[in-house]
């Protein structure tokens, strides 16, 4: 099914409408569902909120220095249908991968801003609006409690690249007011992707700092908890692109959700093992490829294309 149609049949959440959303993502919300609001003014909004409310430091980090790309994709374009959606996902996507290469940006944000879709009741609705979203960004299939990796490219060189593989992270409106608060963002549902490792290669960033960052974050959570100097435990796995234990309504978190023991990332210079993502020790690298140009075709695509004014 297509966003638009998944959109008809989502119910609204009877929690939410007694308990209404926080006052810091209303008034977000007020400039992304007026229809009057242009591009610049809603992600200028949602950039505001990120730098001021958002735990994760990496993010407040890449706000402050304009090296965060953000695509707020609102109702009218999800209405308009999925091609429509998959060319402005795709741009900013292109987009972003161009200035990552460069060194100017540290990640992206892709947003899906609905009034009905934020006041949705989690489920299976919600579940197939989020794993359609994601799949319109990836252009590949996706599925629920899966780790969804995309590349993050670095040039290096004349003709090499440095490619981290980094995960899909999902966060949306539900989340306000529930037990993993830490994933909520205003607007409806929404999927970041970012390499730390990245961010310290472009000198965004010192190693040291990117640990103390990375630890902080953790600590800041509240679907997570730090077992050790080295490792935390997460409510599930903390790096699926449409998790489980976030598209369900329950308001405090379930007694029988297991927590999962992951490692700090502490090594920003080794790759993790090939087709390993889910070993807890493998969380504890973040390290690059090398690889030359034209070894990725999805890079060299980007690079061959109409570069943007940005």
């Amino acid at each position: 099914m297509e966003l638009a149609a998944l959109l008809e049949v989502l119910t609204e959440d009877p929690w939410r409408a007694a308990n209404g959303f926080s006052r810091d993502l209303e008034h977000v919300h007020e400039v992304l569902w007026d229809t009057r609001s242009g591009a610049e003014q809603r992600e200028a909004a949602l950039a505001e909120w990120l730098e001021r409310e958002q735990i994760c430091r990496f993010a407040r980090l890449a706000v402050r220095r304009g090296a965060l790309d953000l695509c707020i994709i609102d109702e009218q374009t999800i209405r308009d249908g999925d091609g429509v959606v998959f060319s402005r996902v795709q741009q900013a996507r292109a987009r972003w991968i161009r200035r990552s290469f460069q060194g100017r940006s540290a990640g992206i944000v892709i947003l899906a801003s609905a009034r009905a879709l934020a006041q949705a009741l989690p489920g299976p609705g919600l579940a197939a609006f989020a794993r359609r979203f994601a799949e319109l960004y990836l252009d590949r299939p996706v599925e629920v409690d899966r780790v969804e990796l995309d590349a993050v490219f670095l040039r290096d060189g004349a003709g090499d690249a440095l490619v981290w593989q980094a995960p899909l992270n999902y966060f949306s409106a539900h989340g306000d007011g529930r037990w993993w608060r830490d994933r909520r963002i205003p607007g409806g549902v929404a999927f970041s992707i970012n390499a730390v490792g990245q961010l310290v290669a472009a000198g965004l960033i010192d190693e040291r700092r990117a640990c103390s960052y990375a630890v902080a974050t953790i600590d800041a959570a509240s679907s997570t908890r730090r077992t050790s100097p080295e490792a935390f435990e997460a409510s599930g796995h903390a790096d699926y692109a449409v998790p489980s234990p976030y598209l369900t309504a329950d308001v405090e978190r379930p007694t029988e959700l297991e927590w999962r023991q992951l490692a700090y990332t502490t090594d920003f210079r080794s790759p993790p093992s090939a087709g390993a993502w889910d070993e807890p020790h493998n969380r504890s690298v973040g390290g690059p490829r090398r690889i030359v140009v034209r070894e990725s075709s999805l890079l060299t695509a980007v690079l061959r294309a109409p570069k943007d004014r940005t």
